[in-house]
């Protein structure tokens, strides 16, 4: 007889500290943008920015939670070392991408 061992995490409750920033900084970032994603008033590229950030620590202290896709999570530019810049945020159709898996225009 083969015995199949499983190993799980524990449920990230809605009332995780890192769930609720990454909720409230989404949220507040999605506010922001047009359509196609892009935040085109100049005003909010700055806050369009400190969201991304938010978000992407959030997603770093979350990953452990999600084993099944930490290939994923730690090969993204979300979750590298440099962290996102607010050229990463691509914040407009105009301003040019220095994301590392897009080129050109945002």
């Amino acid at each position: 007889m083969t015995t199949t061992a499983f190993t799980t995490t524990a449920p990230i409750p809605a009332t995780s500290p890192e769930w609720l920033q990454l909720k409230a900084a989404a949220t507040a970032l999605q506010a922001l943008q047009v359509q196609d994603g892009s935040v085109p008033e100049a005003a909010d590229h700055e806050a369009a920015a400190g969201y991304v950030r938010t978000i992407t620590t959030a997603i770093q202290a979350l990953a452990p939670s999600f084993p099944h896709d930490a290939d994923y999570l730690s090969s993204s530019s979300l979750t590298s070392a440099a962290g996102p810049t607010a050229a990463s945020a691509c914040p407009t159709s105009s301003t040019p991408c220095r994301h590392s898996s897009r080129s050109g225009t945002g």
